[in-house]
């Protein structure tokens, strides 16, 4: 029989994954702690689940939540991980599936891992769930899937709040008769080109300064040297992938830490990172022969970078201010501190830090005349925005 063993602690770690779907998302509920408000928010935007699902699942066909289905694989991961940190609120939605084959009909025990809110159905009908999902710690619920001989299709319908690190993880630990139960795929006809891809990237291995692979690479596989960088404006430039189609080994130049090696086929993509932690060393400031050389050195550490890197964001207010300091003002230093008004009119997460950065140069720099007033519309609103929450929960926190 084709397809993948459970693993040793009998997680299945095979699936079809349509998503994550990220929605910004508003609410009117109001409550002055934060915690408090956060978990309200995430019972708030769980939908019911329903009693039976008919889903359809083909590789690149939509699915409910409007991504489109792929083949799911993490080396040696027993969880389904999409997590990320989202700096405004968000909703979360995820659809995963996988096949569980038998030989016989067998109720079997199993239990689902998650931080979600999770349905899970076995061949079409609701038999567990996770009602909330929760920031931490990990919950389990404990199902009995009804599986009948042959295939059996296990389909999740996972959702949560997007808030600041957010752990978009589930998994699926089957507790019992583990021997007598094999793992595919939804879509048969892609599961041996996808069972030869995980065997594939599974033996690869780190050896010296490089990267070996039990057999020549498929065609199509490609390898990334990702770009380290506190500095966003340096994120964003996209290292190029390198075709390494028929090779056994890649050799990973010493500037990098990790590779990224991606075999593909049409609209089947797997990957796996290989990490050379050797290559991870501390790097040390020199001893300061003062106490302003030192601040003088932090200051040109800072100005060097055009801003910091926060994923999504730049932060820039901070090297923007070592920049005026230093007298190494640049051209685009007006810019990043209108994306600074940007970013604290968005609310971004942590948006008080870099308003602090902002009146620090407020009262120590001048301001022409256009930007100066945009600064004022920006934290008159937000000063304002304050003022309304006070006066609605006066014995509230101050978010």
């Amino acid at each position: 029989m084709r397809g993948w063993q459970l693993d040793r602690n009998g997680f299945v770690a095979n699936y079809m994954l349509a998503g994550p779907d990220i929605r910004e998302y508003e609410t009117s509920t109001r409550i002055p702690n934060q915690l408090e408000l956060e978990g309200v928010l995430r019972r708030e935007i769980v939908t019911p689940k329903k009693p039976t699902a008919d889903v359809n699942i083909k590789l690149g066909k939509e699915a409910e939540n409007g991504r489109r289905w792929q083949v799911w694989y993490s080396h040696g991961n027993c969880f389904i991980d999409v997590s990320a940190f989202y700096s405004t609120l968000q909703k979360v939605t995820l659809e995963a599936a996988t096949v569980l084959c038998v030989p016989e009909d067998m109720t079997v025990e199993a239990v689902i891992w998650t931080y979600m809110s999770v349905g899970l159905y076995c061949n079409g009908s609701l038999v567990g769930r996770q009602e909330n999902p929760v920031y931490k710690p990990i919950r389990k619920s404990c199902v009995w899937l009804p599986l009948k001989k042959g295939r059996n299709l296990i389909y999740m319908s996972c959702e949560n709040l997007g808030v600041r690190d957010t752990r978009n993880m589930v998994g699926l630990q089957i507790m019992e008769r583990r021997a007598k139960i094999t793992v595919g795929l939804p879509d048969e006809e892609i599961q041996d080109t996808a069972e030869g891809f995980t065997l594939f990237l599974d033996q690869i291995r780190a050896e010296g300064d490089n990267v070996l692979f039990g057999c020549p690479a498929p065609e199509g596989t490609k390898a990334l040297f990702p770009r380290e960088t506190t500095d966003f404006a340096e994120a964003q430039k996209q290292p190029e992938w390198r075709d390494i189609s028929g090779q056994r080994s890649v050799k990973i130049p010493s500037e990098y830490k990790k590779t990224i090696i991606r075999t593909s086929l049409g609209t089947i993509q797997l990957e796996r990172m290989v990490e050379f932690a050797d290559r991870y060393q501390p790097e040390y400031a020199p001893k300061p022969a003062s106490r302003d050389g030192n601040f003088r050195y932090i200051l040109e550490q800072l100005a060097v970078v055009n801003s910091e890197n926060r994923g999504k964001y730049g932060f820039g207010m901070s090297n923007v201010l070592a920049r005026k300091y230093l007298g190494m003002e640049r051209s685009s230093d007006r810019d990043l501190i209108l994306e600074t008004l940007r970013l604290i009119d968005l609310r971004v997460d942590c948006a008080d830090f870099i308003l602090c950065g902002l009146l620090r140069y407020m009262h120590n720099y001048e301001m022409d005349e256009e930007l100066l007033a945009k600064t004022k519309e920006v934290l008159l609103r937000f000063l304002m925005s304050l003022i309304i929450q006070k006066k609605r929960y006066p014995g509230g926190q101050l978010l």
